[in-house]
């Protein structure tokens, strides 16, 4: 299982925070034919900090289908069984095909409140390429 990383969660990237208050973060990946199994990086959040939402878009993906979820902790804690083969590309929003509700997930409730989180898609089928764009809304209390 090989971990490629979007614009916003390399080695150097640090978790986008704000003291108090909604926020949000995107990044971008670019497929170039990676086997499933292939894990995503998509974000870094701050311990403490609350995801409120996430969407997902892509172009069309082929036969990809996709989890997103903690990295280490639950692989589709946020998305489960995403298909992002759809004709034109898809869209997707925290909470589909998950049967129980996600909402609002703070990283104090599965890590210690002074670990640092990763958000990660997971391919389950398929090998893709194209390119999946997120956007993560967040707050901090």
């Amino acid at each position: 299982m090989a971990t490629v990383y979007s614009d916003r969660a390399g080695t150097n990237d640090v978790a986008k925070h704000v003291e108090k208050g909604v926020f949000s973060d995107s990044c971008t990946y670019t497929f170039a034919g990676e086997a499933a199994g292939t894990v995503l990086d998509l974000f870094k959040i701050a311990a403490g900090v609350r995801v409120l939402d996430m969407i997902l878009t892509s172009d069309d993906l082929g036969t990809l289908t996709v989890d997103v979820g903690i990295t280490g902790v639950d692989v589709d804690q946020f998305m489960d069984g995403i298909d992002f083969g759809a004709a034109g590309g898809a869209v997707a929003r925290m909470g589909a095909s998950v049967s129980a509700s996600p909402f609002p997930y703070h990283t104090g409730t599965v890590l210690s409140a002074s670990a640092q989180t990763v958000i990660s898609l997971l391919t389950i089928t398929g090998a893709a390429t194209g390119t999946v764009k997120a956007t993560v809304f967040l707050s901090a209390d």
